[in-house]
Formats: structure tokens, sequence, C-alpha cells
């Protein structure tokens, strides 16, 4: 896994490029912000991107507190090379899996009380038996919700990048 420092995450938009594998056991990490004290996906300062389950569709799912609320955004997929793309801000949020299917549910939006102190890459807090099986290509963090023509935009990049055939956007095209 790899941690460090982390920054403001009250919007964001996130993009994973990785091969994700089929899971044993629930909730392990694939990335996630947290403070210094607790927990990532269970405060207003953090959200945890996860494994949901060992079901034979894997799963990633997206979750954060929300003042009194937990927000989970889940979406489903087979094992293999993928592109996430996770947005974040505004009253919603949001996951497209290779482009094109989206997962979308609304909140009542808060701004963090305290900025997250760390993030991690492949793994959750505490580090420690919560180690995900994913080999990342590329992860890129933008500090606000971008637009669908800007998330388009990226996605077309990565997907020529990566050639990752799998990418359904109609933009690319």
């Amino acid at each position: 896994y790899m941690q460090g420092n982390a920054f403001t995450v009250s919007n964001n938009t996130i993009f994973i490029v990785a091969r994700f594998y089929q899971q044993s056991t629930n909730n392990l990490g694939i990335f996630s912000f947290f403070p210094a004290s607790g927990n990532d996906w269970n405060n207003n300062d953090g959200f945890a991107i996860t494994y949901k389950d060992n079901s034979a569709t894997l799963i990633p799912k997206y979750e954060r507190q929300i003042g009194a609320d937990s927000f989970i955004v889940e979406s489903s997929t087979n094992a293999g090379f993928h592109l996430l793309s996770l947005n974040f801000g505004n009253g919603t949020g949001s996951i497209y899996v290779d482009g094109s299917t989206s997962f979308t549910d609304a909140f009542a939006p808060i701004s963090p009380s305290v900025m997250p102190s760390y993030y991690v890459i492949g793994a959750r807090p505490p580090v420690g038996g919560f180690y995900g099986h994913t080999d990342f290509a590329e992860i890129i963090i933008y500090s606000a919700k971008l637009i669908n023509n800007e998330r388009e935009r990226i996605e077309c990049y990565l997907k020529a990048k990566y050639n990752l055939t799998s990418v359904n956007n109609s933009f690319c095209n």
C-alpha cells in the first residue's frame, strides 16, 4: 500500500485505472482518505473506495458519512482492467465504470469540520488486514466535482493512453 498526506475532499473527482481482482473478503481497500483519529468512511472528513463483497460480481463502492447519514454508491462490473470515475459534490455522488455505467445518489452536502490527514492506496485504515488486491496504472484526483464534459474528456484521454477497449464513452468516438 501507499500512504501520504491528504488534501480537501469536500468535492472531488477521482479517476482510477487499474486491474481489479475478485476479492474473498468484504470492504478491502482500493483508495481512502481519513483523519488523524478515526476511520475513512464513517466521519465527515473522509471517504472510502472499497470492494463491496465476495459475490460473483465485483462491486467497487464509494462511501462516506454526510452529517448523520451514510452515503454509499455502488457499482457492478467483472474483474479485470477498468476505469473508475468517481464524481462527488454539490449534493450528488456518482460512479462511472468504463465511462458509461453510472450509479448516482443524492445527499445533503456539508463541509468537512476537519480536513483529512492521510490518504492510503491499496488498503484501508487502520492499515492491517484491509489490503485490497488491485494493480494500479494511474490515479488522477481533482479537488472539485467536474462537469460531465470535463469528466468525459479525461476518460477519453485515459482510454487512449491505456488502450482501454472496455471504455464506452460516446465523447471518445
